[in-house]
């Protein structure tokens, strides 16, 4: 149902009720209050509606009040402090000249480094003609290989040389000249009275497996120091296989033997495999190199694993002599670790050349060598007067020239010759120094179960 509203109640409220934006009082009778047009909150739309007999109602803006932005108290910045400069200490003279030779040794080391890596003495020998000649020049291009170093002292020093045995050496020139297409060096010394034969001894030639006795030196060595176990265990690896002298090729890759096992096979068997093994062991070529440089031996050295059949490790009759010399003496080894080297190499299986030229009651500690250009044998002889001398012989022939055998058996006849008519002046025996005769007896009677399998093939 509609009610309509009362004209008279609109009319009376509509008397006291604002004309814009005020509101209606709570009593008839009240006061009507006037819109305040200067506030803040006054109307901002026309106070006139639109339509007419509307009322129009006020729109008010809220007054945000803003927080006032706090101040901060700054904290005044701390002064800073003065820098002090850095006090220069007054560097003693010594100090300077210690940096300058540490600078000097660093820039000698890259230099030889750099040198070394430089050397012409890496480069090999011209390969072989296709008949298996050496190639024209191949003498000339090992003198160009082996050139002495600029210091270094000789092993000559030591041994304290007597006189030049002329009359021998002229024996020695006849039975080499009638070998003319042949090269031969002989050296032999006299660890009895220190009385010598050279003839083209300081020559350079290939080494083929003579270069064996100062890898054998140097093994006895590294045993003497503690460095290496001759009870160690050494492991054939394919790096160390070798064509050749010796049976241990035919072995498979991991094979283990210990080291006294692989010294003895490189010199008994002559084993190439086995030399490889102990040059890895040793540290490498370039080590063993350096330990022979220390040594003073100028022309023996190594370039190359073995076989080596292009003939670029390399060595001389007069430095192979030595080194048996000092041996004997003890200047390189002890006394024990002489012995056990001795006794290796009176076991060498090859024994057609030095050998050959001896009578059966004299003793030879030695080691053969033997590729298409060279053939050479090198070692200690006791005779049964009790004489000592040390001697080597090398020929440079053409390839694999059976000649070369007669030169070095017929020397060997001379020289034993002339020493077994010798006779030993006591006075003279300390001189020789090492072991006398009563040794190689020793030697000679001891067990050869040590040694390795007789069915290895020597060089």
């Amino acid at each position: 149902m509609n009610i309509a509203p009362d004209p008279r109640r609109r009319a009376q409220v509509g008397a006291y009720a604002p004309a814009f934006g005020g509101r209606r009082s709570r009593s008839v009778g009240a006061t009507p209050r006037r819109p305040i047009t200067s506030s803040p909150l006054a109307p901002t739309s026309s106070p006139q509606s639109a339509f007419p007999g509307a009322q129009a109602a006020g729109t008010y803006r809220p007054v945000q009040k803003l927080s006032p932005r706090p101040i901060y108290k700054h904290r005044p910045p701390e002064p800073r402090k003065p820098r002090r400069k850095p006090v220069r200490r007054r560097v003693s003279p010594w100090i300077h000249g210690i940096r300058l030779l540490i600078l000097g040794i660093g820039m000698s080391a890259i230099a030889g480094t750099v040198l070394s890596v430089l050397n012409p003495s890496r480069q090999e020998l011209a390969a072989n003609d296709s008949d298996g000649q050496p190639a024209a020049g191949g003498a000339s291009q090992l003198n160009a290989l082996v050139a002495a170093p600029e210091s270094g002292r000789s092993l000559m020093s030591s041994l304290q040389p007597g006189q030049e045995m002329s009359s021998l050496s002229q024996d020695i020139q006849d039975i080499t000249e009638a070998y003319p297409d042949l090269n031969p060096g002989v050296f032999v010394y006299d660890l009895d009275t220190g009385n010598y034969v050279n003839v083209n001894g300081t020559t350079p030639f290939s080494a083929a497996s003579t270069i064996k006795i100062p890898i054998l030196i140097a093994f006895f060595q590294d045993v003497e120091s503690g460095a290496l176990n001759p009870d160690e265990i050494l492991i054939m690896e394919e790096e160390d296989v070798a064509s050749g002298s010796g049976n241990m090729q035919l072995q498979a890759v991991g094979t283990e033997f210990t080291a006294l096992e692989v010294a003895s096979e490189m010199i008994i068997t002559s084993d190439n495999t086995a030399t490889n093994m102990l040059i890895r062991r040793l540290g490498g070529m370039e080590r063993l190199n350096e330990r022979f440089r220390a040594w003073g031996l100028r022309h023996t050295a190594l370039r190359n694993l073995l076989p080596d059949l292009e003939g670029t490790n390399s060595t001389s009759p007069k430095e192979l002599a030595e080194l048996m010399a000092l041996i004997s003496r003890e200047e390189l080894l002890s006394g024990r670790s002489r012995d056990r080297l001795l006794h290796i190499m009176r076991r060498t299986q090859t024994n057609t050349l030095l050998p050959q030229g001896l009578s059966s009651d004299a003793t030879i500690f030695h080691k053969t060598g033997d590729i298409g250009t060279m053939l050479g044998d090198a070692g200690l002889v006791d005779v049964p007067n009790g004489k000592r001398y040390a001697i080597a012989v090398q020929v440079q022939r053409p390839h694999n020239d059976t000649r070369a055998h007669e030169i070095i058996r017929r020397v060997s006849s001379q020289v034993y010759s002339v020493m077994e008519d010798a006779s030993l002046n006591p006075s003279q025996s300390p001189a020789r120094g090492g072991s006398d005769s009563s040794d190689t007896d020793r030697l000679n009677s001891e067990d050869d179960s040590g040694a390795a399998s007789s069915n290895f093939e020597a060089d």
